[in-house]
């Protein structure tokens, strides 16, 4: 016998066959028959090394044997039985050969040991008579309670897909460069897990691709829960990839919004932006550009009302769903329940005792015939060491029976909540057959609570407190859980969470670690990314939604989720998080307490702004300020920021007097008070100048202006966007005093800032061309048009960088720069920049029509100045034709477009407007 330690190096130690470049470069497969017998079972083997959860393996026969096989047993971590691995590399297989190596297996005394047999092979078993005997070899092992699988040609190659190290090391740089390079489909998303126990379905798939084929791109698989519909996707997928340039799967948390951003990798146009809707914009943009050939793949979306559902129609790929809704627009496969021999065959994969089909068959009619059912009885029998026969009396005694409360035909949900809820008491009955452990129950209950979906183990262990993984794999073992089988992740079926949660009243007290890791995980300070805490979002929810206790620990998860839900921009759900906390804090807060009472306010005073609700914001602001006041902290920095937030609010209603009385409360307080930071100060100073601004007061606005940019200078660490802010509104000031010296000063100064903000790699670098366009507007003012046409031109070389030379943001840029060349006398060019504003402003969809009409007249001032009369009587009346639509007779801007019109007829001899010639 070969030691792990032998094995452990032969790991290592290069292969010996050379293997010849490849000639074709359209590569699927890989030449196994090139390596010589003893590099084939070493390659066998460093890919069993690779297979998850092996605990150890070991290698029997002695180095140096006249064999063309070997046998290698690994034992996982999960399971006492081994797999047994035979590896046999032959120039023809036939049937006999198979019927062989499985008596030859039967016949030792590894079979004994043993759970699973894997044969591993260089030929292509995708032969008729070759599948036909495997099958039957099949048949034969599993009444041994041993699974059969082939590794052979065709599987080593989607293995090895995964091992470019190995491929690498076997075949030679070349062959691994074009396997992996050729491989056609392209996964946008982390891709669905690979399938070990999948039964018949095979007349749903085909009609799954006959439909995908034809014009119907849009398909839902329906049906109720536990009967299989994400498998049916999964196995789909797999079987078909090749069919695909692009797949994406993405499994649905909350809404199509959310899930996109979570999941979609990063494309080499995506940018780092800073909010779930700016990115959502940039995967649809993304997905737009996809092909008929590409599939979108959305598992389990359970929201028929899902806001953004319209925008799934408009895609050109083609898009598979799984649901128990029923959804407008899809083409609908009902998957029904799964036939009989299948559901045995099922039963059988995870019962390793005694065969009994007849029983087997009665404890199939009582699963209702539900995948998921049928799998679970088979482990609670297997786990609990009793004969079906047993196990099916044990059945008969709790009364399980769901053919009770299941319709014949197949629905995708049930009809009534007391329906459901028969269905969940009788999967209850197993639930109690199971004996489970108090550590296994602390598991369930807590997941129960989260999220149906995939989990890292790590964070199960972290968030429930466990010492060992004992309880997560006894669990898997009898069924309650699924392991992935790509990583260290384990799910609790929604289907069975309902049945932990009817069990159980869940409390608190029994999920508490896992709500306080909670709390802390969507939790950040200022200046951290609320991007980066997203994924944590759909857990802390779910937790909310199924805990309805009024307990501080709720309260506070409450809090932090609708601070992060408001920072991501969802503020319908910030709302409601808020209001629970609000509810829960004034029932169990005393009054000493009441500072809890006086942030709950003001955070929803703040969702509430956000939502565009400014009367209801400024309601809890107030309530907040009474509280705070009665404090008596005289120069409370607290309070000067409840003060400022009232400020805002009023300012935003228009009662500029009232937001200047409670700006310059703020800043009282903030004057006197020695904790104060310089940049609070300054930010009182600016808010104060905006609002003496709109009052059109310059002077005073000027006043606090500048106080505002010499405050912030004062500050060691200067915030650089507040600063350039500063130094623009007061650029501003000074040119709406027709101050046009000063305002350059200020702004080149604003933008001297922004070119150490907006780096070219910074995702926001457009907004620099903000700063270079307002600069050059100045130069205008000035009469410096060389210096203006400098300044613009640099602003439009930024944005058709970032956004390309077609994009609509370039029409004002454009507009700019050609009245910039029609005052330097440059007409050819202004006409040209004037004319790409034009094409740019007609194609834009509800473009605002005025922006037009003064694009017109200056096309028309263009053409003037270029001795083209018709071309400028043409823009003219045209102009003038967009601005009486929208304007009455005698407004201003109407009258000026009308002189303009007059302007160029006169140089037309005369002739009149006439509304018909326009």
């Amino acid at each position: 016998m070969i030691t792990r330690e032998a094995i452990d190096s032969r790991l290592h130690t290069p292969p010996t066959s050379k293997v010849e470049p490849p000639i074709n470069t359209n590569l699927q497969e890989l030449p196994y028959r090139e390596l010589s017998w003893e590099n084939f079972e070493l390659l066998c083997l460093r890919i069993i090394n690779k297979e998850e959860d092996i605990e150890y393996c070991r290698q029997y026969g002695e180095k140096g044997e006249n064999q063309e096989g070997i046998d290698i047993y690994a034992r996982k971590e999960s399971g006492e039985k081994h797999t047994v691995y035979q590896c046999k590399r032959y120039e023809k297989l036939t049937p006999s050969v198979i019927r062989e190596a499985v008596k030859k297996f039967l016949a030792g005394k590894r079979a004994e040991e043993s759970d699973i047999f894997v044969f591993c092979t260089n030929a292509d078993m995708r032969d008729t008579k070759l599948t036909n005997e495997f099958e039957n070899q099949v048949k034969i092992l599993k009444k041994r309670g041993i699974k059969f699988y082939p590794w052979d040609q065709h599987g080593l190659n989607e293995k090895l897909k995964g091992y470019h190290e190995i491929v690498k090391d076997f075949f030679g740089t070349e062959w691994a460069k074009r396997f992996f390079v050729s491989e056609k489909v392209q996964y946008l998303t982390i891709p669905p897990a690979r399938i070990i126990n999948f039964m018949g379905r095979q007349k749903e798939l085909r009609k799954l691709d006959q439909l995908l084929e034809k014009n119907e791109r849009k398909v839902i698989v329906n049906g109720l829960g536990g009967i299989g519909k994400t498998e049916l996707c999964r196995h789909y997928v797999l079987e078909f990839e090749k069919k695909y340039n692009s797949i994406a799967w993405v499994n649905y948390t909350k809404d199509i919004r959310l899930s996109f951003f979570q999941q979609f990798f990063d494309q080499p146009d995506f940018k780092k932006k800073q909010n779930v809707n700016e990115r959502y914009e940039e995967v649809v943009t993304f997905l737009n550009k996809l092909d008929e050939n590409s599939l979108l793949v959305i598992d389990n979306l359970d929201r028929a009302d899902d806001p953004d559902l319209e925008m799934i129609f408009s895609l050109r790929c083609k898009v598979l769903v799984n649901s128990r809704r029923k959804i407008k627009g899809f083409k609908y496969v009902d998957l029904d329940f799964l036939p009989d021999d299948d559901c045995q065959d099922l039963f059988y994969d995870f019962y390793e005792g005694e065969h009994d089909d007849k029983n087997v068959d009665k404890i199939i009619q009582r699963s209702g015939k539900i995948p998921l059912v049928v799998e679970l009885l088979a482990r609670t029998a297997q786990n609990g060491a009793k004969s079906i026969k047993e196990f099916l009396e044990i059945l008969q005694e709790k009364g399980f029976n769901l053919n009770e409360v299941i319709p014949e035909k197949v629905e995708t949900s049930w009809r009534n909540s007391k329906h459901q809820m028969k269905f969940i008491e009788h999967l209850s009955k197993v639930f109690d057959i199971s004996d489970l452990k108090d550590d296994e129950l602390k598991v369930l209950i807590n997941l129960s609570i989260l999220p149906s979906d995939y989990i890292e183990i790590k964070k199960i262990f972290e968030w429930m407190d466990l010492e060992t993984k004992d309880p997560i794999n006894s669990l898997v073992k009898k069924g309650w859980l699924s392991q992935s089988p790509r990583s260290f992740q384990i799910r609790l079926h929604e289907v069975i969470a309902s049945v932990i949660r009817n069990q159980r009243n869940i409390g608190i007290d029994e999920c508490r670690n896992l709500v306080s890791s909670l709390t802390a995980k969507v939790n950040y300070e200022t200046g951290e990314n609320p991007i980066d805490k997203i994924h944590f979002l759909p857990f802390a929810e779910s937790v909310l939604r199924n805990l309805t206790q009024d307990d501080r620990g709720i309260a506070l998860l409450s809090k932090n989720t609708a601070k992060l839900c408001h920072d991501l921009q969802q503020y319908q759900d910030a709302f409601e998080h808020q209001k629970r906390e609000i509810k829960i804090t004034e029932k169990l807060s005393p009054k000493k307490k009441a500072i809890d009472l006086i942030t709950s306010y003001n955070n929803m005073a703040q969702i509430l702004k956000s939502m565009g609700k400014p009367k209801m914001a400024l309601k809890y602001q107030k309530i907040a300020l009474k509280k705070q006041e009665k404090k008596l902290i005289k120069y409370d920095s607290f309070l000067a920021s409840l003060y400022n937030s009232i400020s805002v609010i009023y300012e935003e209603l228009g009662d500029l007097k009232q937001a200047l009385k409670f700006q310059s409360k703020a800043l009282q307080i903030r004057e006197k008070g020695a904790e104060i930071k310089p940049a609070d100060l300054s930010n009182s100073y600016n808010s104060i100048s905006a609002i003496y601004r709109k009052l059109g007061q310059l002077e005073r606005a000027l006043e606090y202006q500048l106080k505002a940019v010499g405050k912030i200078e004062e500050d060691s660490k200067p915030n650089y966007p507040y600063k350039a802010l500063f130094n623009n509104n007061l650029s501003m000031i000074y040119q709406e005093l027709n101050r046009y010296e000063d305002a350059l000063h200020y702004q080149l100064e604003a933008l001297k800032i922004d070119k150490i903000i907006y780096k070219e790699n910074h995702p926001n670098y457009v907004k620099l061309a903000d700063s270079y366009r307002e600069v050059s507007s100045i130069y205008y003012a000035l009469e410096q048009l060389e210096k203006a046409e400098e300044y613009q031109l640099e602003a439009i070389r930024i944005v058709e960088k970032v956004f390309g030379e077609d994009h609509p943001e370039l029409v004002g840029f454009y507009n700019d720069v050609s009245v910039i060349y029609k005052e330097l006398g440059k007409f050819d060019t202004a006409l040209e920049f004037q004319s790409k504003a034009v094409d740019m402003e007609e194609k834009k969809q509800n473009s605002d029509r005025s922006s037009l009409a003064i694009m017109y007249r200056n096309l028309s001032k263009i053409y003037k100045k270029m001795g083209k009369r018709d071309d400028a009587l043409k823009y003219a009346r045209q102009a003038v034709s967009i601005m009486k639509k929208i304007y009455p007779d005698g407004n201003s801007r109407l009258n000026d477009l009308l002189k303009n019109l007059e302007s160029i007829e006169k140089l037309k001899g005369g002739e009149g407007y006439h509304e018909e010639s326009s």
